[in-house]
């Protein structure tokens, strides 16, 4: 048996617009995502800040 490793990058949702990619993976939340972050109820994380 052959195992395959491919890179895994794990961060936080950096805005609406990812919203698409995020949604790729199964997440009991994610038909309330775009409305959560569009009424500010997710704190949204920029790369690089705080």
């Amino acid at each position: 048996m052959t195992a395959e490793q491919n890179d895994l990058t794990i961060r936080p949702i950096s805005g609406r617009e990812e919203l698409d990619l995020f949604s790729r993976q199964p997440y009991v939340l994610n038909e309330e995502l775009a409305d959560d972050l569009d009424h500010a109820r997710r704190p949204v994380r920029r790369c690089g800040g705080r």
